[in-house]
């Protein structure tokens, strides 16, 4: 079997698994095993449709030896999967995602008014919108599945004495410097072996854990275009690599480092907004700003492409960047330009697609700040946008399945809350965005059909409040008038909870990440629309 026929096999098997076709995916599975008997990846695979399949007896010397004799970390959890199940079977997906002892209906975003501030700043809760349109972290164009899984399905195992200049600067240049690089906002730059050597011992322990990259999807559930789990044979390479005390390896094998584009991202902008000038004093270490900038647009403007800067990177954690339309007096907070995260990308649309600004709006930064104390800083952020130069034919939307009607007890360490939306037309879902605060702990979101079908749409088993990671669909997701969409989170309030700020008090929602939020936002195009517009700016 050639290596173009197994990736295809390969791809095809992780469909059929993905669709719940156990025996099938296993058929093929069974193939590739007989070309690559000793593949690490292809056992796990098997392993884990035997597991689904309730052949425990088959599944667990397949696991133990990926354990004991190939060091394979996930046949470890595999076994300890199996036991569990044997003690106790483990609930399905739909079993799961049993709605809460108490229904909640969705209630619509409300907005907080206070003093003299008439424009209604709904805070996180709306402003995470801009989450889903920038991609928090690793925003990727549509396209195709990441490049961590394509070195995935192309079956070679990983080399059995890995140097950095063969082997571990092409994952680190593929995962890691997107963020890990001077004049990013991180701790530490990968981009060399005199860089990335004195971490070795932090990057073994952050693969191995899958704490990095970020990203928090069970991969049971749905597929994303912008993936960035680490493949097993990258993580196995890494952590033989540190195992085998770091060894450079030959300078003629290493990799051209990864160019980055300096300046804007998106081009020079056609138009710029300054945000006012921020200082923050010696004692702060830790704030939420909102600043507003007026646009001064006169007519509705066609937004192609957009990017934030901040002005001082060391300072600003995140900024994530909304409209309030108030010049038609309705407050309307449901528009986004995105967000600046370490190692996002800025928001560039597809042809024929388009973000509308309206007459009058406002644009609404939300600054996160996060400094060491002693020393007076100041920051001023700036958006630059680019208006479509095409006929805009969808105008590209925001939808919010969430609920503010809940109260958390003190002490409780798995409150369900759950919220229902019914889509009012035809829509395509594009991109899902689950958002809580510090004593969130699980979402998980589904549809339900109008013929009473049911699609799982993402789990998020073990969520982390430090990463507001966004999850875009491999395919856009056709969704007609009338389908519920469903999210179903579970809140730790419990001293187990390390990251609790108060057990002892009822939570409820609010802007502040000591009270809770509990919204999963999504990214939507209407199918019947078919717009001729142009911005005004337009040949």
């Amino acid at each position: 079997m050639n290596a173009d026929n197994a990736k295809k096999l390969h791809a095809d098997a992780q469909q059929l698994f993905q669709e719940k076709k156990f025996q099938e995916s296993l058929v093929l599975l069974d193939q590739l095993g007989e070309a690559f008997p000793n593949e690490p990846n292809i056992m796990y695979a098997r392993a884990r449709c035997l597991v689904a399949l309730g052949r425990f007896d088959e599944a667990q010397p397949l696991c133990a030896y990926l354990r004991d004799v190939l060091g394979h970390r996930r046949g470890a959890e595999l076994l300890e999967h199996i036991a569990a199940r044997a003690a106790a079977p483990a609930p399905a997906f739909n079993d799961l995602v049993t709605p809460a002892p108490r229904q909640v209906a969705a209630a619509p975003v409300r907005a907080q008014r206070g003093g003299s501030n008439k424009l209604a700043l709904v805070g996180a809760a709306v402003a995470v919108l801009a989450i889903a349109g920038a991609g928090y972290f690793f925003y990727q164009q549509r396209g195709g599945a990441s490049d961590s899984h394509v070195a995935e399905a192309a079956l070679l195992p990983a080399p059995d004495s890995p140097t950095y200049t063969k082997d571990v600067a092409p994952i680190l240049n593929k995962n890691c410097v997107v963020c890990h690089r001077t004049g990013e906002a991180v701790p530490m730059s990968l981009t060399s072996y005199e860089q990335a050597r004195p971490w070795a011992k932090s990057i073994r322990t952050m693969v191995e854990s899958r704490k990095m990259p970020p990203w928090h999807a069970d991969p049971s559930v749905g597929e994303w275009s912008n993936d960035r789990r680490m493949s097993d044979r990258d993580i196995t390479t890494l952590v033989r690599w540190v195992d085998q005390g770091t060894p450079r390896g030959n300078p003629g094998d290493e990799p051209k480092p990864p160019k980055f584009t300096e300046g804007w991202k998106i081009g020079e902008p056609d138009a710029t907004f300054v945000a006012s000038m921020q200082t923050l004093p010696a004692t702060l270490e830790d704030e939420y700003r909102y600043v507003l900038v007026p646009t001064g647009f006169t007519e509705d403007r066609w937004i192609s492409a957009a990017e934030i800067r901040p002005g001082n990177i060391n300072v600003v954690h995140h900024v994530i960047v909304f409209t309030a339309d108030t010049a038609s007096g309705k407050e309307d907070l449901s528009g986004s330009l995105g967000g600046f995260a370490p190692g996002a990308p800025p928001l560039m649309m597809d042809k024929g697609r388009a973000m509308k600004i309206p007459a009058g709006a406002m644009l609404v930064l939300q600054i996160h700040y996060h400094k060491e104390p002693g020393k007076v800083e100041t920051d001023q952020t700036t958006i630059g946008v680019k208006f479509a130069d095409y006929t805009v034919k969808k105008e590209v939307r925001f939808g919010t399945i969430g609920t503010e009607d809940f109260v958390i007890p003190p002490r409780t360490a798995d409150y369900p809350v759950d919220a229902t939306f019914v889509v009012k037309e035809d829509i395509h879902l594009e991109q899902l965005v689950p958002h809580m605060h510090l004593r969130g702990k699980d979402m998980k979101v589904w549809a339900r059909f109008p013929d009473g079908t049911r699609k799982d749409l993402l789990l998020v088993p073990n969520y982390d409040f430090n990463w507001q990671i966004f999850y875009e669909l491999a395919e856009p997701l056709s969704v007609p008038k009338g389908t519920e969409l469903h999210a179903y989170a579970h809140f730790d309030n419990s001293d187990g909870n390390p990251f609790n700020p108060d057990p002892n008090s009822e939570v409820r929602w609010g802007e502040p990440t000591t009270a809770e939020m509990m919204y999963a936002f999504y990214m939507y195009t209407v199918d019947g629309e078919q717009l001729k517009a142009k911005d005004p700016g337009s040949t």
